[in-house]
């Protein structure tokens, strides 16, 4: 029984180290590219909302001082 955990536990460390191996690292440059797109997106996403906030704002203010 002691000898079956041990080979499954030696055989998950196996597949972990073999599992590591296959991982790809993005480039400097990938990564420089991702985050200015990201950075662009929540920028334009940010803008989008405040745009909205400032349309039913105003839009609310015509419908309730009337």
């Amino acid at each position: 029984m002691q000898d079956e955990k041990k080979s499954g536990g030696a055989g998950f460390i196996a597949g972990l180290k073999s599992e590591f191996k296959k991982i790809v690292f993005p480039t400097r440059q990938e990564v420089i590219k991702h985050s200015v797109a990201t950075i662009v997106l929540s920028v334009l996403v940010g803008l989008l909302i405040t745009g909205l906030d400032i349309a039913m704002k105003w839009g609310l203010g015509l419908i309730l001082v009337k």
